[in-house]
């Protein structure tokens, strides 16, 4: 029997500690209440299960928390402790969950100079295709004026041009 807290079920499925205490309140989630108040949900639970495979953040895994820390023992220290050890298992499923983000991204020096190098790459292509660009705009030009001064001309009396 695994328990855990109204803040800590809403940190699992990523809701509010508001929300999972009107579904306390309201007897739809199953839950107990130890002598000073407090409320605890058991993750061994269907409805629990079910109500954190439908909310939860982390891919409808259960995060799991050591049984003999979970048992609530009605001293302050205990609850404390209880929701410390949550909130360190919360914290480090997290990191993990960004370890696993980044582990896609570019962070290699190789890959960062593959990149690099391709990029300067294509860049010096862009500038010798613009400069083949700007030759050939200036070759066609004078080919153009070639062709109107040849067409003003007569070869053996015949006039080409208009």
């Amino acid at each position: 029997m695994q328990k855990v807290s109204i803040k800590r079920l809403a940190e699992i499925c990523g809701v509010s500690d508001t929300a999972i205490r009107k579904l306390v309140h309201s007897s739809k989630l199953p839950s107990e209440k130890d002598l000073k108040g407090n409320y605890y949900l058991d993750l061994d639970d269907e409805i629990i299960k079910e109500y954190i495979t439908k909310h939860n953040q982390f891919d409808a895994e259960v995060i799991e928390v050591s049984s003999e820390v979970n048992q609530p023992k009605n001293q302050p220290n205990d609850i404390v402790m209880i929701e410390l050890v949550n909130k360190i298992e919360y914290l480090s499923k997290l990191a993990g969950k960004a370890e696993l983000l980044t582990d896609n991204l570019i962070t290699k020096d190789q890959d960062v100079k593959y990149w690099q190098e391709k990029f300067f790459e294509l860049q010096n292509l862009y500038n010798q295709t613009n400069q083949s660009n700007i030759t050939l705009q200036t070759k066609v030009s004078e080919l153009e004026k070639e062709n109107e001064k040849l067409k003003q001309k007569s070869f053996f009396g015949l006039k080409f041009g208009k």
